[in-house]
């Protein structure tokens, strides 16, 4: 029933950031689950961004997967990681949100115990 109810959620309410024109669905930002749902709860950047590693595009945006994913990438664990500005143009998205311009975008980062463990192992 939960994951029935979050499926439903993101897909029908929360914020967009982002708008897919032509798609029948589109996806919705639940920013109170974002956290709980290791960041899967950031549909709406999913459903911009299919192929990207990262769902929570901007720093106000908790993505606990995305901290993982980037902690074993620093480890050497995980290659070919894919981030949004990586993969290719999509003439169908458009931006519905008014502050972009004052968000602040996630960026991969050095991962200070995964550097740690690399140098002693």
């Amino acid at each position: 029933m939960k994951c029935l109810s979050s499926k439903f959620l993101a897909h029908n309410k929360g914020q967009r950031t982002w708008k897919v024109e032509g798609a029948a669905v589109q996806g919705h930002n639940i920013r109170i689950a974002g956290f709980l749902s290791m960041g899967e709860a950031w549909h709406n950047n999913h459903h911009a961004y299919p192929g990207s590693a990262m769902l929570g595009l901007y720093k106000d945006e908790p993505d606990p997967g995305w901290w993982v994913l980037n902690a074993l990438h620093n480890l050497g664990v995980v290659k070919n990681v894919k981030l949004p500005k990586e993969l290719p143009q999509r003439s169908e998205l458009v931006a519905e949100a008014t502050d972009l311009d004052r968000r602040v975008e996630r960026v991969p980062e050095d991962c200070k115990i995964a550097n740690f463990i690399r140098r002693n192992s």
